[in-house]
């Protein structure tokens, strides 16, 4: 499916849709294509300038786009934000995911992540096919944006609460285990927000290397296990639970 920037995300594609947060299964449907657009026009913000234009969007992102879902959250009626989730494919180096690949080769502006050896052995000693879902980028509207740790609230809680539930429940699907003792989000977070992250959950949060110059801001590449976020926000993620109900089908 091409895509295409569009000035407007308008949440009159995401009827009848509920303030809630919800999964996006299909990428050929209209509501994927809003969430797609709302990343692009945030990464293409002035305020975090971390794609000059949508060329550069598509070259980083493009490539896992027939692999992506997204968890929306949509409040007071208007889409908050979105949270990408790129599935593993075995046949590829790294299972293709994006923060393995970032630190593999450099993107077109240079820059390249690091995994240092303990990081390695880190993702050696896990199932990637089985137990990893990759985080490929978090996306919230000005409107929406707290970086107040105490908001239970937060747009990005929401969504990386939501993430947790759907990676335990993938594991368990792929394992055949009920209760999966390992599961595991791989993503790359800016300083700032893997600082307020790892506050919020301390045992859950595992650096994969040190933090680097990447897409305008230092950034480090995380393995982040859901057991164990979950455990620490019980309540919230059994709310997340029972609102990823909806799924949309092509």
């Amino acid at each position: 499916m091409s895509h295409s920037p569009e000035k407007e995300y308008s949440i009159e594609a995401l009827v009848p849709y509920a303030d809630g947060t919800w999964i996006i299964d299909a990428s050929n449907t209209r509501e994927w294509e809003v969430a797609h657009n709302l990343e692009f026009t945030v990464f293409n913000d002035a305020d975090t300038g971390y794609v000059e234009n949508y060329d550069e969007y598509m070259a980083d992102y493009g490539p896992y786009d027939d692999r992506s879902k997204f968890i929306i959250t949509v409040r007071n009626g208007e889409l908050a934000g979105c949270l990408r989730l790129i599935h593993p494919d075995k046949n590829q180096e790294g299972n293709g995911f994006m923060s393995i690949q970032a630190a593999l080769q450099p993107n077109e502006k240079g820059e390249k992540l690091e995994i240092a050896p303990e990081g390695r052995q880190a993702l050696a000693a896990i199932d990637l096919d089985r137990e990893v879902i990759e985080v490929g980028s978090i996306s919230v509207h000005k409107k929406y944006r707290s970086i107040d740790q105490n908001d239970l609230q937060t747009t990005a809680s929401s969504l990386y609460g939501a993430v947790a539930a759907y990676i335990k429940d993938y594991a368990a699907e792929q394992t055949g285990n009920s209760e999966p003792e390992k599961c595991f989000i791989l993503a790359i977070l800016d300083e700032r927000f893997r600082r307020l992250f790892k506050r919020r959950y301390p045992g859950a949060t595992n650096e994969l290397g040190p933090a680097v110059e990447y897409m305008n801001s230092p950034t480090t590449p995380v393995l982040v296990d859901c057991i164990s976020m979950l455990k620490a926000d019980t309540v919230r993620a059994e709310a997340a639970k029972q609102r990823l109900g909806r799924v949309a089908i092509a």
